[in-house]
């Protein structure tokens, strides 16, 4: 493929709030989001999917209803519509609404809100036809790399999968980028991607990610298959 490549588009993160996510407001805007569920409920008659719907539905309900303004007005200001309702349903007293049917509901929060912030990270994350673009290959090319472990890929469920940012470099990934996940190919890609961009101990309190792009390639390697054995970084 002939010209410069682009730089992968990320797909989830790295841009404003408005290119990211519709913002709703004013009586139309909430009409228009009721609306778009009336249309996702007809075009899904399966009735798991129906029960699914509506026992989500009742939970944020009640979760924003326990909530006071203040909260809600720290939720509103978040960038993306995943964000508003972690943030919402955090509140303490969200929080307490939710615990009375759910013990692990503050537990499973935090977990969102930790994926929120990996997929956020260092400029987000790129769907495969961008990837495609930037290593001249094709999509399924990018996917027999992802299946091999030499790509760091996040389930975006029926969406795919979502290709952080960080590990590539104009007309390829970054250098060692294949070794340091070979080290770590018994862990999951999230664990893979907390990794990275976590501190590490073996390596004086920075970041993977930082250490690699120094070209400290196997002392990278080393602390992740420590990692990847113990747990710990």
């Amino acid at each position: 493929m002939k010209g410069t490549p682009r730089k992968p588009r990320p797909a989830h993160g790295g841009g404003s709030a408005r290119e990211r996510e519709p913002a709703y407001g004013d009586e139309e805007d909430v009409e228009r989001a009721v609306a778009e569920l009336r249309e996702l409920l007809r075009a899904r008659p399966d009735p798991v999917w129906r029960i699914v719907t509506a026992r989500a539905l009742r939970g944020v309900t009640r979760a924003i209803a326990a909530a006071g303004p203040q909260a809600m007005a720290g939720a509103a200001s978040e960038a993306s519509d995943v964000a508003v309702v972690v943030r919402a349903l955090e509140q303490p007293q969200a929080i307490e609404a939710l615990r009375s049917g759910d013990p692990m509901a503050a537990a499973r929060l935090r977990g969102l809100r930790e994926r929120e912030r990996l997929l956020e990270a260092e400029r987000g994350a790129a769907r495969v036809a961008d990837v495609a673009d930037l290593l001249h290959l094709t999509r399924q090319a990018v996917n027999r790399r992802r299946q091999q472990g030499t790509l760091l890929a996040l389930s975006a469920g029926r969406h795919g999968f979502l290709y952080p940012v960080w590990q590539f470099r104009e007309g390829g990934t970054l250098p060692g980028l294949e070794r340091v996940l070979r080290a770590m190919t018994q862990l999951d890609p999230w664990m893979q991607q907390a990794f990275m961009l976590g501190r590490s101990s073996r390596l004086r309190g920075r970041r993977p990610l930082d250490v690699l792009r120094s070209g400290e390639t196997a002392a990278v390697a080393a602390a992740a298959e420590a990692f990847g054995e113990h747990g710990a970084a």
